[in-house]
């Protein structure tokens, strides 16, 4: 994790802590959530595709509809066959989100999130042609949307999908590059 991210680790947490009792029963509220996740790292020339991998999430909402949240997820691909030789990549990211929501139902909410990730990228490469970095990291813009669907007073199941505009470096170029993650978490608000 970047010393930059570092820094926001913990701020949920304090700000949930820094408010008075009073405040925090009416319109601060935290959670914490983990998710399994599905993720595409790889560029639009072909690569690793496809991975699975998990993630994990801490936030406070403000009044209802506003919420901060500091999240990490983690991905290895399988290993694929490409014209340089076997590739496979693992990837830790880190976001910082702020997010915008409202009520679709008695019980369900839409987030709509934006802000920037860390993302830090191991290539593994046989027979290397093609030169790839070994190691790279990007800040990158990231968007998001999460379906918080309560299940209890504490117990929220989330559908969610995260995206990552970066630029890939393959072939001596950077090449323009979508990352998605698609979601299925369970959420404790407190």
């Amino acid at each position: 994790m970047s010393n930059a991210m570092k820094r926001f680790a913990y701020l949920p947490l304090a700000l949930t802590l820094a408010l008075p009792m009073s405040a925090r029963a009416q319109s601060v509220t935290g959670f914490v959530g983990a998710a399994l996740q599905r993720a595409n790292d790889a560029p639009p020339v072909g690569g690793p595709g496809w991975t699975a991998g998990f993630a994990a999430e801490g936030g406070v909402q403000f009044h209802g509809n506003l919420t901060f949240r500091i999240e990490g997820d983690q991905s290895h691909s399988p290993t694929n066959a490409m014209v340089g030789g076997l590739i496979s990549t693992a990837t830790t990211s880190w976001s910082a989100l702020f997010g915008v929501g409202g009520r679709l139902g008695p019980t369900v909410n839409l987030d709509a999130l934006f802000g920037v990730t860390d993302m830090k990228v191991t290539t593994n490469q046989s027979a290397p042609r093609i030169p790839i970095p070994e190691h790279s990291s990007h800040a990158v813009p990231a968007l998001g949307l999460d379906v918080p669907i309560s299940v209890s007073p504490h117990v929220r199941i989330v559908p969610a999908v995260r995206v990552n505009f970066t630029l890939l470096q393959m072939f001596s170029a950077d090449e323009p590059s979508i990352l998605p993650r698609f979601r299925l978490g369970v959420r404790w608000v407190f």
